[in-house]
């Protein structure tokens, strides 16, 4: 067990004043997310992301509590967990804070993770979900 230093999702998103690392983040968020769904892994505990995910001070995230965590799992649901979230209010809330305007459209974002879990969680698909929340560049 390591001890994780860092503020809650939440509450970086909200306080960082570049709209560029908060999509950064994110981006590095559903990547590996992604990489558990590539793993036919479900983590579990996404409902509520803001619970579960610590930003390091370096802007890293950290994805934490993995005791219900499932390997094995025919259709995990990582990424599609975590867009539900990505189209919520608190987020949007959260990213429009400081006048960032960074929110992607949750109309869009619901699209785009239904063609990932429609297609099989295909790598394009995946790629197209993170090219809507960090634009056209994709992220890290």
């Amino acid at each position: 067990m390591e001890f994780v230093e860092g503020q809650r999702l939440l509450s970086y998103l909200h306080s960082e004043p570049d709209a560029a690392n908060c999509r950064r983040t994110l981006a590095l968020v559903l990547r590996q997310l992604r990489a558990l769904d590539a793993r036919s892994i479900q983590k579990g505990e996404l409902v509520r992301p803001d619970r579960h995910i610590l930003v390091r001070p370096d802007r890293t995230p950290v994805l934490l509590d993995f005791e219900r965590c499932r390997a094995g799992h025919a259709r995990p649901a990582n990424v599609s967990q975590f867009g539900q979230f990505l189209g919520g209010r608190k987020l949007a809330d959260a990213l429009a804070a400081g006048g960032k305007g960074a929110s992607p459209d949750p109309e869009r974002l619901r699209a785009a993770g239904a063609a990932y879990v429609g297609g099989g969680m295909r790598q394009e698909d995946f790629e197209a979900l993170l090219r809507l929340v960090c634009g056209a560049e994709g992220g890290p």
